[in-house]
């Protein structure tokens, strides 16, 4: 995975979210690599997200709230 062994992965709740004429339903895995995942940024289907310092982008509401969700859980 992005030219690495995962240390740790840990799947976490799946959650759904619904729009008005479907189900979104999103199965998150949290991964732990050894090195930065320098891979797994910006790429041709990809973009590196720093919650810290948000972009122009935004992000959809039900991302929002589990990126939320991890650094709550990642603070305690």
């Amino acid at each position: 995975m992005f030219g690495q062994e995962p240390q740790q992965q840990r799947a976490l709740p799946v959650r759904r979210h619904t729009f008005s004429h479907f189900h979104l339903d999103i199965a998150p895995l949290q991964i732990l690599l050894p090195e930065p995942g320098w891979l797994a940024l910006e790429g041709p289907d990809r973009v590196w997200y720093n919650p810290a310092q948000p972009d122009a982008r935004g992000l959809a509401a039900p991302v929002s709230r589990l990126l939320e969700e991890i650094q709550l859980n990642n603070q305690r």
